[in-house]
């Protein structure tokens, strides 16, 4: 006698008696034909048939991923809905009955696939579902047994749901703290392993290292330690050997993969030659692309190679890779492809701009131009968000911004993972897109109102922010600007700006200084502060607001904007001679520090 509903009897027979692999989705499928003839009959849904469609229905979660469930099992879907989620399918919809019904279909199902389910759906979900714990262990070590017979009996649908069904035994056989069903699990992982790994197909090999040996609650014999390890040398030789001759490049994918795990293990047994040796292969694998992949492609293999060697302290690699990234990178530029887009605007719409800009009188324009020209990181993030809906594709795939050497000086991510990273990146092209206008304006201003560098100069002498020492290097730098020397300007100019941040510091009582490096055992001496750690102060947001502030860090100091501060300073990259573009920016950092103003401290007094 069982308890699954007779409209259920032929389907679960078919499967009961199958030999090839199943996956719960197909189960779930046949259930759902069963369902719906009995909606289209109009026929009630007993609770049995919900049950067994709802169990088959649920996925499962890898051991990384999140769970707001903080179960195993997951939904299928879940999308935010007013202030909750809605869930498919949701396990509010299990009740106390359908645990009891699962827990006797677990008896009397005969297949693993089908007992394994059963039996882990009510251990992992009866907490979740009554407050209470499971009654008892035996519907995992049902759940157990039945996900190592399944991949032992080769049921599995394809080898990385073996692999997950491995785990996951594993993963209960610890948490019941049953040595026999462990064990069992740690040889059925290295048999398994064994069985479907294929040389250069990741996936499919080294899960045994990252389920046992990284484990720290799983003992291993030194056989099968030795076993694991061994199989991992066999991966790297396959993946570095050359198949087809002198000219032919090397797996460094699979190369990896198993160098990483290798040197990981040969490090912490104190085996230094060791990590040297499987990280040389790895690093000789990506090297035997040069040549034959874009410069471009094989400088970002070889970053990862150069961090690589930094992680595991071997500087003297890690500067031999550094070489060779340069050299590749010098090229790499010759890869990419220029894409423009035209724009056409009229004269008329030009003179309209510039002519709104510039009303008033020099007080009122400069305010303007200074507020205009700031950038709305809010509106930018909203900008960021449409053209993901519209590119979903270019919002995951993470960015690389290179210097003229092809070095990577900054990686941005997906706008789900790096929504800070990628409202920068936006206002750095932004930024670029409006040079144009800031141009137009700045000349208009010079012409209109016959600007002169010695008016500019007063303008700013009139802010605390600048001082009489720094009066000469900027009447140099503001006649170089209007000379159109925008070399010299930048140059003589950006470090007044630091200067005056400094100062900013400086006049509401805040520490410029900060501890200087130095070697144990000598005396530390006291440094000055850097742009940087300047715009990080609390007090420049409160004085210029947030928005300048985030301006000045993506022109200045950020590594993914303009960065222009440390360009100039470390020479990075080589600025260009004739354009106005950086020049022009500088001279709106300075426009905005002019407006800042000492504000003298009120006092009251009463008489009596």
């Amino acid at each position: 006698m069982t308890s699954l509903p007779h409209i259920l009897s032929t389907v679960f027979e078919e499967i009961e008696n199958r030999t090839e692999p199943i996956h719960e989705f197909e189960v779930a499928s046949q259930i759902e034909k069963v369902a719906k003839c009995q909606e289209a009959n109009g026929k009630d849904i007993p609770m049995e048939l919900q049950a067994e469609f709802m169990a088959f229905r649920f996925c499962t979660r890898d051991a990384d991923e999140d769970s707001h469930w903080n179960t195993f099992f997951a939904p299928v879907l879940a999308i935010p809905q007013g202030d909750g989620m809605y869930e498919l399918p949701s396990v509010s919809s299990v009740t106390s009955e359908m645990l009891t019904y699962w827990e006797v279909r677990s008896n009397e199902a005969t297949h693993p696939i089908l007992k394994a389910r059963y039996a882990d759906l009510v251990w992992d979900l009866t907490r979740k579902v009554t407050q209470e714990p499971a009654n008892g262990v035996n519907t995992a070590f049902t759940a157990i047994d039945s996900y190592l017979t399944a991949v032992e009996n080769q049921n599995c649908p394809d080898q990385i749901d073996g692999r997950n069904r491995v785990s996951r035994a594993l993963s209960l056989a610890l948490s019941v703290k049953d040595k026999n069903r462990t064990e069992r699990a740690v040889n059925t992982i290295i048999e398994y392993e064994k069985a479907i790994a294929e040389a250069g197909k990741l996936g499919t090999w080294g899960f045994s290292y990252d389920l046992l040996i990284e484990n720290q609650r799983v003992e291993l014999s030194q056989n099968q330690s030795d076993t694991i390890i061994s199989r991992l040398e066999e991966q790297l030789a396959e993946a570095v050997q050359i198949p087809d001759g002198a000219d032919s490049s090397r797996n460094h994918f699979a190369a990896r993969q198993a160098a990483m795990r290798l040197a990981s293990y040969y490090r912490r047994s104190g085996m230094r030659d060791d990590v040297q040796r499987v990280l040389a292969q790895y690093a000789a694998a990506v090297q035997s692309w040069a040549g034959k992949a874009w410069p471009i492609i094989v400088v970002a293999w070889l970053t990862e190679v150069y961090e690589t060697f930094i992680d595991f302290e071997l500087s003297d690699e890690a500067d031999k890779i550094s070489v060779m990234m340069r050299d590749l990178g010098e090229n790499s530029h010759k890869n990419m492809t220029t894409i423009t887009h035209k724009v056409k605007i009229s004269n008329d719409e030009i003179t309209s701009y510039v002519d709104e800009m510039l009303r008033g009188d020099d007080d009122e324009i400069a305010a303007r131009i200074a507020q205009h020209f700031i950038p709305n990181p809010h509106e930018v993030e909203k900008q960021v968000r449409v053209l993901a809906k519209q590119s979903p594709l270019s919002s995951m795939i993470t960015h690389s911004i290179q210097d003229s050497d092809g070095r990577e000086i900054a990686s941005i991510g997906s706008v789900e993972d790096d929504l800070d990273g990628r409202v920068v990146l936006m206002m750095n092209q932004n930024m670029q897109i409006e040079g144009m206008s800031l141009d137009l304006v700045m000349k208009g201003w010079i012409n209109r109102s016959k600007l002169t560098d010695d008016a500019f100069l007063d303008r700013l002498m009139v802010s605390p922010l600048f001082t009489d020492d720094r009066r000469e290097t900027l009447t140099r730098g503001l006649a170089a600007y209007f000379a159109k020397d925008h070399l010299s300007a930048v140059h003589l100019l950006v470090p007044q700006i630091e200067n005056a941040f400094r100062r900013l510091l400086i006049a509401t009582g805040r520490s410029i200084y900060k501890p200087s490096n130095a070697k144990k055992g000598v005396r530390r001496g006291i440094s000055l502060k850097l742009l940087h750690a300047l715009l990080n102060d609390t007090v420049c947001e409160q004085v210029f607001g947030p928005n300048a502030v985030k301006y000045f860090k993506v022109l200045l100091t950020d590594s993914r904007g303009w960065n222009l501060r440390n360009v100039l300073c470390h020479g990075f990259e080589p600025l260009p001679v004739d354009s106005p573009a950086l020049s022009n920016r500088v001279m709106h950092v300075l426009l905005i520090l002019s407006f800042a103003r000492e504000q003298e401290e009120s006092t009251s007094s009463e008489e009596g």
